[in-house]
């Protein structure tokens, strides 16, 4: 059976739809991800803060 343009095209368009939502779903992972280490970050600077900490580099080094 062979595959007019049309219904070429229409399959490439719905792959391409369904990539592109993948994409969509991903990023929205990402961003859930960099948003939670932000709190992360911001939490562990406003500890060190707290504790009085003035070289925060070294202390997170573990130095």
């Amino acid at each position: 059976m062979d595959d007019t343009t049309e219904d070429i095209l229409l399959k490439k368009t719905g792959r391409n739809r369904m990539a592109i939502e993948k994409m969509e779903k991903e990023l929205e992972a990402l961003k859930k991800l960099v948003s939670e280490l932000s709190k992360k970050i911001t939490n562990v600077v406003l500890m060190v803060e707290a504790a009085g900490i003035e070289d925060r580099e070294s202390f997170l080094r573990g130095e």
